[in-house]
């Protein structure tokens, strides 16, 4: 499952909160995937931390793919957020490093740093 959403620049609240990612969690198989596009604005870094506890509130694994970059507040851009019911599959990073364009899976420390800061998005 895909969200790729956007009013503008921003993707509608009520497809961010805690309704939309129970809803994700609900629809989908247990070994299902539900990829979320994050928008990339001079709030970004907020966002994305937010989007990632959000998704936590309904997912067992929630990872975050994104440009260094991205995550170090230095440019705007998108990231991606992973979330399913199962661990995420061995070897995303190493393939997403062979990749073109420069990104990465945020590894565990990363991630609960970025989630330190955010908030659950209530609908």
């Amino acid at each position: 499952l895909i969200r790729d959403v956007f009013a503008g620049t921003e993707t509608p609240l009520p497809l961010c909160g805690t309704a939309a990612a129970a809803h994700a969690a609900r629809v989908l198989r247990d070994d299902g995937v539900y990829l979320v596009n994050s928008a990339g604005r001079p709030s970004s870094r907020a966002v994305l931390a937010d989007e990632l506890v959000t998704l936590r509130t309904a997912f067992a694994h929630v990872g975050v793919i994104a440009e260094n970059a991205v995550l170090a507040g230095k440019r705007r851009g998108n990231s991606v957020l992973v979330a399913s019911q199962q661990p995420l599959a061995d070897g995303i990073d190493r393939a997403l490093r062979s990749d073109a364009v420069a990104v990465r899976l945020v590894g565990e420390s990363d991630l609960a740093r970025l989630a330190a800061s955010g908030r659950v998005l209530a609908d």
